[in-house]
């Protein structure tokens, strides 16, 4: 009768107050600690805590060999994960590399507080760490790691002495040991050969500033840490004592790492097996790190009255003791206490202190470790660590981009950008060892740059997986969706920022909002998208995805609100397919030569918009997914229910690749051809007429004449809802004037003009500005010890670069070489190449009229028989970088005198004549030129051989006209002979043509005015284009 219940939480909603109160529920485990041996059943969840927040992947390995049972149902995102492991980057763990079972690897590094600009160190409260200094061994035939710490380096020496001798007393010996030559190794080195020890052991120093050569030590620091990052942020450990347990949490994940499961010459056991022959005995008694456990502290002084025994921290494993002995820690004295007696309360020792929503980084838990940019590792080092772990060397931060400009040949190789913030990034394919498939750099500059939603840039990087990209050649040369023409009550084109539900109904009207919201609802009821489930009936083990908003106003003043599931958290394996999640998307290249071929016919351009095209799809498989009740359908759902997915939604893995396949077989079913060469272009003969559509994602564009398109559309329709947009004004971020009667379009950005000017404070400058770069300049990249600009300015300088690559490849071809070289400082810039940058932003306002013309020089009457003219033009500049000497290539390709293609690019390797810079060029020209021919074949249509090359270099010209090779051109032999052999065929010839007639020439070099207007002129035009439909 004298107890009271105090609500003593107060919080603050927007309907009233809620009080609260905190309860916790205490079930001490009254026995000492269970095996965690043979029949043990754990979830996923559960095993990843106690294997040391070790992957998934190789978390249920791991689980398996030790006989564990794993329960049903994915990992989902690990808190402690995405906190400690933030920068941690994946790679392919396939690799043939061959080590060395005698061999072992050793570095030590020593742990160092942040420090702010000023050197100063970020946070003085936190406790010191005793032992700063972490020594690292690593075997090379296992990958066996053991870490030690220590107070000063000096303690390293005679200890390492005592763990190799105990090695070559239990028959493991060492024979050769790798390590750089610091003092304390140098130490180390003589008294493990001395009278004391008799070792026996050969070193092996590495040389100055070549950590590629003791890879595999730098590379268990990279492992290690983010483990222990994730297992202190998981523990809830506060800040002030993390630098004191940091040591512990290594120890404990580098013995935890020993149980990894790995294959060597076809025997897949764990790390310890390979080594020792058996794993520990700790192993059968695992715990989670940070767990709380009251441990027996009573001894013979103990009094009567006091207690037996103290809470304490489990921290890591009792190495040289019975199995069931544990290391606790204890935080009033700081100490450590080795014990077997302890009862486990099954909670954390910390209770969690952040609030939903925030995250606490470990970000001032640092190992000194050079990073790649003192000396980067080599691909044969990072091979042979890759097959045992899933992590890569990489000290950059997580948002810098390479620093290379875009190669026609590269494009297919770079590294896809990450899904989302809150996703690890995941593993793709490799071109070769240890090298990533990346997507195209300017897409990525991109979608920085440009206003996305987060269904858009999910959307845009499903399909540019490396999946995609190696699959599809041209595929890569991709824009990003964005607004078109400015309108209805847009001031800015911040307001087109897409926002979240929050976001949105604090800065937008509140009841658009809403409406937009409600209208989204009875668009997926209507569907059928998803059916209501009481949270009671779902399945064991289901995983629930959460969801969030993205929510936009349209140019023209509409609000659009998207519902989306938040993909990063489906599981392989039990949300989708890995194999089955990226789909296409077609290219300016490929939209250039539709354009071309509807001008020609003086035919329609007409748009359709699928209508919610990302819910048409359906999980194969049987896959069920299960999404939260979204903010905004309180109305439509109760607090006990979630939804079941009955088709994909905006977010979800498969979402693009289900829309592609129902796209595909609808227009195989209204008689739509799929050409061999393009993935998104389609075509049918109807009334022997060609009728043409190519797809971005779900906005289809139809080129043609009139009645064929129509009656193309309207098939379509019947089959999938769509909105018609009529003829086309604005495509994928683009304005389109399409005048018929003279047959030409002209297709300019303004959206991004008034972008640089609104979110940049760009203008136009005092002088008149006639080039995008001074001419005759030459952008240098930063040398060792030059100032780059800072953090801040550096992001910036990336977005003003991504607005411009991406204007470079859609209606700005002209500036070409300037954004190349702006493009090869995206990670470092000088102050020079932000000027240059500026200069060429200010140059695209001076001439924001400016835009891509297309006027084909013929007319065709739409039927077959017609031959279509291609060719092409080539140039280069010798060595014209440098810093590495490496040469400028440029070159331009056209389908009926209507440029299709303008390239500039930085030659791959340092070239050795200036012969040799022409023929790489002009291979890069003909792989274009090529890739048309093929197109026009693949829609059954005829091209005009041969095609004619325009190179300006007699001596390039000869050498693919002369089948004899000279010794200065002799490693090029490849590259002539191929297109020799179409020389021979009749689909290439290559003719001279004068310098001053070649407007690839602006494509390597900054010109001065005069000439880079004339050549510029090829491509782009000042004049207004009126809409006249003849």
């Amino acid at each position: 009768g004298g107890m009271k219940i105090v609500f003593d939480i107060c919080i603050e909603t927007k309907e009233g107050r809620i009080y609260a109160m905190y309860l916790k529920r205490d079930i001490p485990e009254i026995a000492a600690a269970a095996p965690t041996g043979n029949g043990q059943k754990f979830s996923i969840t559960k095993a990843h805590g106690l294997l040391g927040h070790k992957g998934e992947e190789d978390a249920r390995k791991t689980a398996k060999a030790l006989g564990w049972t794993i329960t049903t149902g994915g990992l989902g995102t690990c808190e402690g994960c995405s906190q400690g492991k933030a920068k941690q980057k994946n790679m392919p763990k396939k690799s043939d590399a061959k080590t060395d079972k005698d061999r072992v690897y050793l570095d030590i590094s020593t742990l160092k507080k942040a420090k702010d600009k000023q050197g100063k160190k970020i946070d003085d409260s936190v406790l010191p760490c005793t032992k700063p200094n972490w020594r690292i061994i690593v075997t090379e035939r296992e990958n066996l790691k053991s870490s030690e710490f220590y107070k000063k380096k000096s303690d390293m020496p005679e200890d390492t002495c005592v763990q190799f001798k105990r090695m070559q007393q239990a028959g493991r010996g060492v024979k050769y040991l790798r390590m750089d030559n610091a003092g304390e190794n140098n130490t180390l080195s003589d008294r493990m050969n001395s009278a004391d020890w008799k070792l026996g052991i050969q070193v092996e120093y590495t040389a100055r500033d070549t950590p590629q050569q003791n890879h595999m030590a730098e590379l268990g620091f990279a492992a290690i840490a983010p483990m222990g990052r994730a297992c202190l942020a998981a523990a809830n450990v506060p800040r002030k004592y993390r630098w004191r347990l940091f040591p512990r949490v290594m120890s404990l994940c580098t013995k935890v790492d020993g149980l990894v499961v790995i294959d060597i010459d076809g025997v897949t056991k764990t790390r310890y097996e390979h080594r020792i022959g058996h794993n520990p005995k700790w192993a059968a008694y695992l715990r989670t790190f940070g767990e709380a456990a009251t441990v027996k502290t009573r001894n013979l002084a103990t009094s009567k009255v006091e207690d037996r025994g103290t809470i304490m921290m489990f921290v890591d494993y009792a190495a040289d003791h019975s199995a069931d002995t544990y290391v606790f820690w204890h935080e009033k004295t700081g100490k450590e206490v080795t014990s077997r007696d302890a009862i486990w309360l099954r909670r954390m020792y910390f209770e969690p202190t952040t609030t939903t929503g925030e995250i606490a980084i470990c970000d001032d838990l640092e190992v000194s470790v050079p990073t790649h940019e003192d000396a980067a590792l080599d691909d044969a080092a990072l091979a042979r660590y890759e097959a045992r772990e899933g992590v890569t060397y990489d000290a950059d931060d997580a948002d810098e981009t390479s620093n290379e400009p875009i190669e026609p040949e590269q494009e297919a190789e770079q590294q896809a950008p990450a899904q989302a913030l809150q996703a690890e990034q995941q593993e793709g394919p490799t071109s070769r060892p240890s090298r990533v498939i990346r997507a195209p750099e300017r897409l990525i500059e991109t979608i920085e740059a440009v206003s996305m939603s987060e269904v858009e840039k999910n959307m845009y990087q499903n399909m540019l997986s490396a999946a995609s990209v190696a699959q599809f050649e041209h595929v890569s040369e991709i824009a990003c969706v964005g607004a078109g023409i400015i309108g209805g009550d847009v001031q800015s084109t911040e307001e087109l920022r897409t926002m979240k539900y929050d976001e949105a109904m604090a800065n937008m009207d509140p009841a658009k909002v809403q409406e937009a919201i409600k209208e989204e609802h009875n668009k997926m009821k209507s569907k059928k998208v998803f059916k209501r489930i009481k949270k009671r009936d779902l399945p064991d083990g289901a995983i629930v995805i959460s969801t969030t908003w993205a929510i936009k106003k349209k140019p023209s003043g509409l609000i659009r609100a998207r519902m989306v599931a938040r993909g990063f958290e489906q599981i392989e394996g039990v949300h989708y397919k890995g194999d089955d999640i990226s789909a296409p998307v077609t290219s300016w290249f490929t939209i250039r030569i539709v354009m071309i071929l509807t001008l020609m016919q003086g035919g329609v351009l007409k748009m359709q918009d699928t209508v919610g095209a990302f819910l048409l799809g359906k999980f194969e498989d049987g896959i069920e997914l299960y999404i939260e009740i979204p903010q905004g359908f309180e109305d439509y759902y109760g607090q006990d229910e979630v939804l079941l997915l009955c088709s994909t939604l905006y977010g979800t893995k498969q979402g693009a690749m289900a829309y592609y396949k129902k796209m595909k077989a609808t227009n195989k079913e209204i008689g739509l051809k799929k050409s061999i060469v393009e993935p998104c272009l389609f075509y049918r003969w109807l009334n022997e007429r060609l009728v043409l559509n190519t797809s971005w994602v779900d906005d289809n564009l139809y080129g043609g004449n009139d009645e064929e398109v129509d009656e193309t559309m309207n098939q379509f329709r019947e089959r999938l809802e769509c909105d018609d947009m009529s003829e086309v004004e604005e495509y994928i971020g683009c304005k389109v004037d399409h005048n018929r009667r003279d047959g030409i379009i002209k297709i300019t950005q303004p959206v991004l003009i008034k972008k640089l000017r609104d979110e940049f404070d760009i203008e136009e400058s005092g002088r008149k500005i006639t080039t995008p770069a001074k001419a005759g300049s030459v952008l240098e990249r930063p040398k060792e010890g030059d100032t780059v600009l800072s953090r801040k300015k550096q992001s910036t300088y990336r977005s003003i670069q991504g607005i411009l690559q991406y204007m470079t490849g859609c209606s700005r071809l002209e500036l070409g070489n300037a954004v190349r070289e702006t493009a090869r400082q995206n990670s470092g810039a000088t102050e020079e190449a932000s000027e240059q940058l500026q200069r060429t932003a200010q140059y695209v306002i001076a001439t924001e009229n400016r835009g891509l013309m297309l006027k084909p020089t013929r007319k065709w009457d739409g039927k077959k028989g017609f031959k279509f003219k291609i060719r092409g033009k080539s140039d280069s500049t010798y060595a014209v970088c440098a810093d590495d000497r490496k040469s400028g290539l440029g070159w331009c390709v056209y389908l009926e005198d209507a440029v299709i293609s303008a390239k500039s690019a930085t030659g791959k390797i340092v070239m050795l004549s200036v012969t040799e810079t022409e023929i790489a060029a002009a291979v890069c020209c003909v792989q274009d030129m090529m890739f048309a021919y093929r197109i026009i074949l693949s829609i059954e249509l005829e091209v005009d051989l041969p095609m004619v090359l325009e190179v300006d270099n007699k001596g390039a010209v000869d050498w693919f006209n002369n089948w004899s090779v000279g010794g200065r051109t002799r490693h090029m032999d490849t590259k002539a002979m191929w297109i020799r052999e179409l020389k021979e065929k009749g689909i290439v010839k290559i003719i001279w043509t004068p310098g001053d007639e070649n407007e690839s020439d602006i494509l390597t070099k900054n010109v001065d005015g005069p000439l880079f207007e004339k050549h510029g002129s090829n491509w782009i035009t000042d004049e207004e284009v009126k809409r006249d439909n003849g």
